[in-house]
């Protein structure tokens, strides 16, 4: 994000928006060629399949962890795509790579159920597909049917809850409503848009300094802070 970008050049002046930019893909570049199952010495290097994969299987138990990681993961391929669009890498055909892989670790045995909400983490896990597709234009059918699911499970004072956890559904969560505000506006049609302005109220209406991470009496976190302040801009 160019903005971004320039932001950080203006607070540290000696570092130019080409050379973050150069950074990061140079960050990523490694990332792929050493995670995604190159060997030893880099005589074979890794691919954006088989770094998607690694991301699956680090997931471990916490399976909704394996769109939301991947989602990530394509973000920032886009982002490198979008300003290195004539590049030595394309950048776009990385990230279709990397959503094909997560839309096969949805409601496939031993990886993400969608129909689970006692995964830890489950709202993540259902709001990561839904943007990764619409970021990329791919299995729009699988995404739209996981985005009624998160429709279904948005509480009547618009936030959602927190699931695989302890807090009371009633009391909100912020991270998982931040997230579903980000996938929602991403897939924009008519009814993610009402779900998402009116999830943005809420969030506008329970903020208290910062946001309580899982609902009402847990502990405010400068991350969810974050992730709630990006919610409400893409809300405008």
């Amino acid at each position: 994000d160019e903005s971004l970008l320039s932001a950080i050049q203006v607070a540290v002046p000696e570092t130019t928006a080409a050379d973050i930019a150069a950074s990061a893909k140079s960050m990523w570049d490694v990332r792929v060629e050493r995670l995604g199952g190159g060997n030893a010495d880099l005589t074979e290097k890794g691919t954006a399949t088989g770094y998607a994969e690694w991301e699956r299987d680090r997931a471990g138990a916490t399976h909704a962890l394996i769109p939301y990681w991947i989602e990530l993961a394509v973000k920032a391929t886009l982002a490198l795509d979008s300003y290195y669009p004539d590049g030595d890498i394309n950048y776009s055909l990385q990230a279709d790579e990397m959503v094909d892989v997560l839309f096969t670790c949805v409601d496939a045995e031993g990886y993400f159920s969608s129909s689970d909400s006692n995964q830890k983490e489950y709202i993540v896990g259902l709001t990561g597909a839904i943007e990764a597709s619409a970021e990329t234009g791919l299995h729009i059918e699988e995404a739209n049917s996981l985005k009624s699911i998160l429709l279904a499970l948005q509480e009547t004072n618009g936030s959602w809850a927190y699931y695989g956890g302890t807090v009371d559904a009633a009391s909100g969560a912020a991270q998982s409503t931040a997230y579903a505000i980000m996938a929602l506006f991403a897939q924009g049609d008519e009814a993610a848009m009402t779900a998402a302005f009116n999830a943005a109220d809420w969030l506008v209406d329970t903020q208290n300094d910062g946001w309580h991470s899982e609902g009402e009496g847990s502990a405010e976190v400068t991350e969810v802070d974050s992730e709630c302040a990006w919610a409400l801009y893409h809300a405008g």
